[in-house]
This record gives structure tokens, sequence and C-alpha cells, in this order.
């Protein structure tokens, strides 16, 4: 049975770069006690936070819940995983270009490499578009080698990304950053061996070609991602599909992520948002 080895950096990487507020919350229910009776706080009486039954239409005010009195130990924050739309308004449609990033039109239909270049001094903003009326076959970028330029760039894909490098890798300058924005599905070539990108995808990652499926391709090589690889949809979870050939090889990991910390740096003018942060005081 093969070990894969991943890095819970997902939680991480979104709080940093993506986080949109919304009013979801999660409470903690582990420092619940018997509400006390306080004439000048009735509500806290009847468990102002209610634990563990918190469901209902008035939850913060259940008189069968139990309460939780160190503001430390309520804190919750609310926040939402955003979609490939709210992604592609915010960073791409509503940015402009100044001094330090470009922001490039457009690119209509399928496109390579070739056609996002990051050269000159400026981090860049790409975007693949769907032909209008959009089509099942367009909108959809193609890397078959390494991008041209060193500069940090943020790229938009309203269809497919496929990586297929001849050289099996894809690479960039340590000073700077590579991110792809996916709104269809991200196949990696099978034989494809290092990736220095984060990729967000709202469809399907696949590690090892478009049509694999979970631990069933058998590869000679291990896939490096430094970077990371993150899906917004739930329902679309990554398929890390390699199997490494060889009976010598059933404890190596077929796929390694190693998150690279420089991308909440490089990326702090590209991608910034707040992260509230609320707790109950008596």
């Amino acid at each position: 049975m093969m070990k894969k080895f991943t890095i819970l950096i997902l939680f991480l990487v979104l709080t940093a770069l993506f986080i949109l507020p919304t009013t979801n919350y999660k409470l903690q229910t582990a420092y619940a006690q018997t509400c006390s009776v306080q004439n000048s706080y009735p509500r806290v009486k009847d468990g102002l936070i209610s634990t563990p039954d918190i469901s209902g239409s008035d939850n913060f005010r259940s008189n069968i819940g139990k309460c939780v009195f160190d503001p430390g130990k309520t804190a919750f924050a609310p926040y939402k995983i955003p979609s490939y739309a709210d992604l592609k308004s915010l960073y791409y449609t509503q940015a402009k270009t100044t001094t330090t990033v470009t922001k490039h039109t457009p690119l209509v239909g399928n496109k390579t490499q070739v056609d996002i270049p990051m050269n000159g001094s400026t981090d860049h903003l790409w975007y693949i578009s769907k032909s209008s009326p959009p089509t099942s076959s367009d909108g959809n970028l193609t890397i078959t080698n390494n991008i041209p330029g060193n500069q940090t760039g943020v790229v938009f894909v309203d269809g497919n990304l496929t990586i297929n490098p001849t050289s099996k890798k894809l690479t960039i300058a340590n000073s700077s950053g590579l991110v792809f924005v996916v709104q269809g599905n991200v196949n990696i070539g099978k034989d494809v061996t290092q990736i220095d990108a984060v990729i967000i995808s709202s469809g399907k990652i696949h590690t090892a070609g478009s049509s694999c499926s979970t631990n069933a391709e058998e590869v000679d090589n291990a896939l490096t991602i430094n970077g990371s690889l993150i899906s917004l949809d739930a329902g679309e979870p990554i398929q890390f599909c390699r199997k490494l050939k060889g009976s010598g090889n059933d404890t190596n990991p077929a796929e390694i992520i190693n998150f690279d910390p420089k991308y909440l740096v490089i990326l702090r003018n590209l991608f910034a948002d707040t992260l509230q942060k609320w707790s109950e005081i008596q």
C-alpha cells in the first residue's frame, strides 16, 4: 500500500490570500459550563452561546444549552471559501495596472505559455477567456514549456489548464511566484516531475493526466509541487492518481507538495483581504 504524504496547507493559503467575510460561524464546544443565574445578564443565564446543541431558529439564545464564559475561548472567525468567479472579479476584473503590476487585456480562445510572458520589471495579471458565446472547447491554457520571463504572475483560466512540459518541469525563478486560478479542470501530465506554482481550481485536479483516478496510474517518477494544490469545490476533490512503479516504492510518496512560504510575501499586493475575528465578552 503506497503512502501518500500530504500537507495541510490549503486552509493556511486560503486564509492568508483569499479569505472573504461571511456569516458562517464555528464555535468552540469544549469549554462549556452550566450557566449561572445573573439577573444583570439575563441572556447569559439562558446560554448566549449554547453547546453542544446550537440548532434551531434562535441558536444563540437556547435555554437548553450551556455557557462559555472565557472570552478567549469563545472566539470564532467568519469565513468562506471563494469561488472562481469571486476571485476573478476581485483580483482581475476590479484590478488596475499600477507601477508594480501590469494587468493585460483578456486573451480569448485557447492559449499556451507563449501568450502569457512574465517579462519586464512588473508583476503580471493574465486572463484566458472563453469566446462569446462560450464553447466547451476554448478558454484553455496548455503549458508545454517554461513561461517566458522571470516575474511574478497570476493567470486566470476560464477553461481547463494542462501542464505537460517537454522538459517534465515547470520552473520559475526563486524570486518570483506563479499562480493559476482555473474554472475548469487541471490536468498534469503523468511524466511531469516538478511544478513551481500555486494551482487553484473549481474543477478536478488530476496529477497523472486527464483520465486518471485515485491510485490508478503507475509512473516512473514522483511529482513535486513547490507551491500548493487547492480545490475550491468540496465536490471536486484533488485526484492524487500516481503510484510509483516497482515493489520497492511502496513506502515512497508519489506526490509531494512543498508549501512555499514566499507566496505569502510575493503575492501580498496581488491577493489581500481581511480575516475578521469575533469573541463574546460579558
